[in-house]
């Protein structure tokens, strides 16, 4: 393809996925009701400074186009010298699932990038294979297992920088049903 020649929208979301994209497994820790819980999602990002927003908005309406709701977020800074930032994220699990059903069938050119979509992928279908479906919701029963694997999926991308050891005590934390 020639350099001067314009990508459709779906090859720009892509090339900009490979260069700024984040595939992910985020753990939250929340309290309802004085117990402490711990879940773990597959998460996608983009993050651009402020001046790069309206290319958020872009990847907004794009994904939007596929059904995928994202939500766009940003942090300003004190600091007069730094600039802001703007993220545009993808986090709850039945829109990752519709976004990794997009992405499926990219080759991606980078194997970090290819390794980080496998992974979040393979959080993807365990959360799947542990939710239940409850009319147009889907509910995940959470255990100790699940918990656990996430947290093997998520070292195993890290290259053992310690996702597991952060949550080593499970047991201080309830697990909702």
């Amino acid at each position: 393809m020639p350099i001067n020649e314009p990508l459709d929208d779906f090859s720009w979301l892509v090339a900009l996925i490979e260069g700024e994209g984040s595939f992910h497994i985020h753990f939250q820790r929340t309290r309802i009701y004085k117990r402490h819980y711990l879940r773990g999602f597959p998460a996608f990002a983009i993050s651009l400074k402020d001046e790069d927003g309206p290319a958020l908005r872009k990847v907004s309406e794009i994904l939007a186009s596929f059904g995928v709701k994202s939500r766009i977020r940003h942090r300003s800074t004190k600091n007069p010298k730094w600039s802001g930032s703007t993220t545009i994220a993808v986090s709850y699990w039945l829109e990752a699932r519709k976004l990794r059903d997009i992405l499926s069938h990219v080759q991606w050119r980078f194997p970090s990038k290819a390794k980080a979509f496998a992974l979040w992928s393979k959080a993807i279908d365990l959360i799947e294979r542990n939710s239940k479906d409850f009319g147009k919701y889907r509910r995940v029963k959470w255990s100790d297992e699940l918990l656990l694997e996430l947290m093997r999926l998520r070292e195993s991308g890290m290259n053992g920088k310690g996702a597991i050891r952060r949550y080593h005590s499970l047991r201080s934390w309830s697990i909702p049903n």
